[in-house]
């Protein structure tokens, strides 16, 4: 069997490429607290990230997209909002699945057995966080297996606790209660 050669094909030509101006407006519009920009690395490179919260103190860098052309990092972030808004869907179920059921006393005729319930993400990140005695987002979002958004919002709120404090320069956060101190403990 012989190999032929393929015959040589021309780049595709994008008629009318995507821009980080076309993706900063959509999230604007669509209300995400997102944003293209391009940065330059120390050592020269350059590459468009996706920061969130921008301009803002805790504003960070959401999503490095590796792509120095614009429009395949546009592409490229487009896909991470996608995965962003498919994670905020599965998680709106999964806060739902969160709240503990009523309670009901078993009737005399029927035996129930009791399951106790899975504790809550919350409650897992807090006992994580306790246990380091610091918390940072991406400790976070390895140890629980979640989106980096989803870990962020629960530094945050340990943070709105009063359990956590405010986010040093690499992005750590010390634990300012101990366990005795914390709700259910007394």
């Amino acid at each position: 069997m012989a190999v032929e050669k393929f015959p040589q094909r021309r780049p595709l030509e994008v008629k009318d490429p995507m821009t980080a101006g076309e993706f900063n407006l959509w999230c604007a519009i669509h209300d995400k607290p997102y944003r293209m920009a391009r940065h330059q690395w120390p050592d020269g490179a350059t590459e468009w990230d996706v920061e969130f919260n921008p301009g803002k103190p805790d504003g960070t860098i959401a999503y490095g997209t590796g792509q120095e052309d614009e429009t395949l990092a546009t592409l490229a972030a487009f896909a991470f909002m996608a995965g962003i808004e498919w994670a905020e869907d599965a998680r709106r179920t999964a806060d739902d699945d969160d709240e503990v059921p009523e309670i009901v006393p078993p009737s005399a005729a029927a035996v129930v057995p009791v399951i106790a319930p899975e504790p809550s993400l919350y409650a897992r990140a807090l006992a994580l966080a306790m246990q380091a005695g610091t918390v940072t987002p991406r400790a976070l979002q390895d140890a629980l297996g979640i989106s980096l958004d989803r870990a962020l919002r629960l530094t945050e709120r340990m943070e709105d606790e009063g359990i956590a404090g405010a986010a040093e320069a690499d992005g750590i956060r010390a634990i300012l209660v101990s366990t005795a101190r914390l709700p259910g403990n007394a």
